[in-house]
């Protein structure tokens, strides 16, 4: 592979427990600006908060793989980060199972959070339902933003002033997601099994799921913790989003663990 372009990323720092350093990989049509508000609810550790390369970065004639996706984030991953905690959300567990396979020597532990296994040989890891809304064509004067975050969160917080202040934070990203890159990402997805991996992954693993997740397909949890056989699963209030929004639940879970993999 050619080099790509190195990544961008910003820090978030807590005081409390300073010590424990999180690298986090956004899903599909994340950034590090929309992992930002979780992150912040958090207030502990030292956090490295990554974005994904855009077609515009690499040119449109080239397509990435998730291989490529976790070579190029091995490669940009600060030395002051290393050792870290590894957290994948969605299409970023994905990448994120690969460097766990891949780079397990910078990696103290993983935390996959409402992801597959992905989507090659015809398998269908996203709810048909969801993979329809948002792909629907752009009706003017929409709000595709709405329209395919709404579908990421448990219905109740689609009414809730929290929701709408993710909303109007994810609105004013200063680098917007193209949909040529948003298709880039969906073929990634589309042409990546990462079941040859799992069980030789050695990192300790845990698994966090939305119980009112209607974007994950039913059953990719379970598959997950039959061949990675993490250290824990957890079923967590809330849809695809749920550390968004149930962030004290999560962070519960979450810091447990980190200080588990830490000791």
């Amino acid at each position: 592979m050619k080099s790509l372009p190195a990544l961008n990323y910003e820090i978030i720092e807590f005081s409390e427990h300073a010590s424990l350093r999180c690298v986090w990989i956004p899903g599909w049509g994340g950034s590090s600006w929309s992992l930002r508000p979780i992150v912040e609810t958090l207030g502990f550790g030292v956090h490295w908060l990554f974005d994904h390369h855009h077609v515009q970065q690499i040119g449109r004639n080239r397509q990435l793989s998730i291989e490529d996706m976790a070579q190029s984030i091995a490669e940009t991953v600060p030395e002051e980060s290393s050792p870290c905690h590894l957290i994948g959300i969605s299409m970023g567990g994905l990448i994120a199972q690969v460097l766990a396979h891949s780079y397990s020597e910078f990696i103290l532990s993983l935390h996959l959070c409402c992801t597959t296994r992905g989507g090659s040989g015809g398998h269908r890891p996203i709810n048909e339902k969801a993979a329809n809304r948002w792909w629907e064509p752009v009706q003017k004067g929409s709000d595709s933003i709405r329209r395919v975050l709404e579908i990421c969160v448990a219905p109740e917080y689609r009414s809730s002033p929290e929701f709408e202040e993710y909303l109007k934070h994810s609105k004013s990203s200063p680098k917007p997601v193209t949909g040529s890159t948003l298709q880039m990402q969906w073929n990634a997805m589309e042409n990546f099994s990462s079941l040859p991996l799992l069980q030789s992954i050695s990192v300790v693993s845990h698994l966090y799921e939305g119980k009112d997740d209607v974007v994950v397909a039913p059953g990719e949890g379970a598959q997950l913790a039959q061949h990675l056989k993490p250290a824990s699963r957890h079923i967590l209030p809330g849809g695809h989003l749920f550390m968004l929004e149930k962030p004290v639940e999560f962070r519960q879970v979450f810091l447990t663990n980190l200080l588990n993999a830490s000791s």
